[in-house]
């Protein structure tokens, strides 16, 4: 996407561009030291698993948070400022895909409509999925759980899983209007790919090695992990203004911010999409001062949400 949606002088168009250019090497790294990582923890979880269920419950929640982190790659490989090479942005969605669970050309559709119509409640397909109505912090102990429990992640992929490759194209207006008639044949057949993916893995938790029972909880709580770190991107903000309104950036650890290719500076994301994350601090750096919403840390701001919930 190379749309600019904050349209007030905030940063020098030379400078701008600058931030603009695409490299591959610095994405290579971290893809591969990613998907590495997270290899190599499902490794671990099936190989202590027959000797320990507690290490394997233990292992199995870090893996949940890498799994959950593998939106991070697959958002920027969708958005094709992963890398320069567009057959590498292609590769690097589908790499991260399968087990982030949703196609690439799904996601896409859905997202960049996302970042047209940021928070407007009857454009915004996030919005829409919810019912079509502004999203504000649940007041409710039980609204606020079911918020971070990430069910509405799961009930959207499985929707795409179900719906998408069976349902006629012109049914997809009830719960799809964001997906391109041109486009939904792609959308059809690569959710397929994906459920057939998603079926086998839980197949293999069934009949597999004791071990796929601890992948497959993992991959259900990164769900979680996720619905924390998503919810706090627009959930409570105004429905108009600049985009800098509607959008939250989020101060964090370093360590954090590694895992989640800086993401969590959403709002200079939302405003330049066309960045790459490996530019996103920079950018930072440069508008920080005009931010309308920010937070320190994802366990601080989901805190200070339930301390005000009622039961």
């Amino acid at each position: 996407m190379n749309e600019t949606f904050e349209h007030r002088s905030l940063i020098d168009r030379t400078f701008l561009r600058s931030l603009q250019q695409r490299q591959d090497w610095p994405s290579i790294i971290r893809l591969t030291l990613h998907l590495s990582a997270f290899l190599l923890c499902v490794y671990g979880v099936l190989l202590v698993t027959p000797h320990s269920h507690l290490a394997a419950g233990l292992l199995s929640i870090v893996l949940g948070g890498i799994w959950a982190s593998l939106f991070a790659p697959f958002h920027e490989c969708t958005h094709q400022t992963a890398f320069k090479s567009a057959w590498l942005n292609s590769l690097g969605a589908w790499l991260s895909g399968f087990p982030f669970g949703m196609a690439p050309a799904v996601y896409r559709a859905f997202h960049f409509d996302h970042h047209r119509y940021t928070q407007y409640p009857d454009r915004d397909p996030e919005l829409l999925f919810l019912g079509g109505q502004p999203v504000s912090w649940p007041t409710r102990l039980k609204n606020w759980l079911l918020m971070i429990s990430g069910w509405g992640l799961i009930q959207f992929k499985t929707g795409a899983f179900v719906r998408f490759p069976f349902l006629a194209y012109e049914k997809w207006e009830t719960f799809a209007p964001w997906a391109p008639l041109d486009q939904r044949p792609t959308l059809a057949w690569q959710s397929a790919v994906i459920g057939l993916f998603w079926v086998g893995l839980i197949v293999a938790a069934c009949i597999g090695p004791a071990g796929m029972g601890w992948v497959l909880f993992a991959g259900l709580l990164g769900h979680m992990f996720q619905a924390i770190w998503i919810t706090t991107e627009h959930t409570g903000l105004p429905n108009d203004g600049s985009i800098l309104a509607r959008t939250r950036t989020m101060q964090t650890w370093p360590f954090f911010s590694w895992w989640l290719w800086n993401m969590n500076f959403h709002a200079e994301h939302h405003a330049w999409p066309a960045v790459p994350w490996y530019r996103l601090p920079a950018l930072h750096q440069e508008v920080s001062e005009h931010l309308d919403a920010t937070e320190h840390g994802y366990a601080r701001l989901q805190f200070k949400v339930w301390s005000k919930v009622g039961v």
